[in-house]
């Protein structure tokens, strides 16, 4: 398997906005289940990384890990917000590993929490 998650794209031109929230919603759920694979693999490249912009979040994944530093780069349509990070440097970048790991333990530990409830 490949720790590389592609979505499937959409556009406003050729698909409906019941079409569009579909293919978010079944975006949203590949991204999770392969998300729960890479993890349950103990590897970091194949995560994700959700952070926060405006009013909602951009969605990046792990790309490449480096001793200090992982690469990242942005996973559209999965969340319908489609923001990028400017920060960052919009659709791809380095950025320290330690951020990524604490950002998904935090979010595999609130997974974890609420799945018990």
């Amino acid at each position: 398997m490949s720790n590389l998650f592609k979505s499937k794209q959409y556009s406003f031109d050729t698909h409906s906005w019941e079409e569009i929230d579909h293919i978010i919603d079944e975006n949203w759920k590949r991204l999770q289940e392969h998300d729960n694979t890479v993890k349950k693999e103990g590897k970091l490249v194949g995560r994700y990384i959700q952070e926060s912009v405006a009013d909602g979040y951009a969605i990046y994944q792990i790309i490449k890990e480096n001793k200090k530093t992982v690469r990242i780069k942005r996973i559209p349509y999965v969340c319908g917000d489609e923001y990028e990070v400017s920060y960052w440097g919009g659709d791809e970048a380095t950025i320290e590993k330690d951020y990524a790991v604490q950002s998904i333990r935090g979010r595999d530990f609130w997974d974890e929490r609420t799945k018990k409830r």
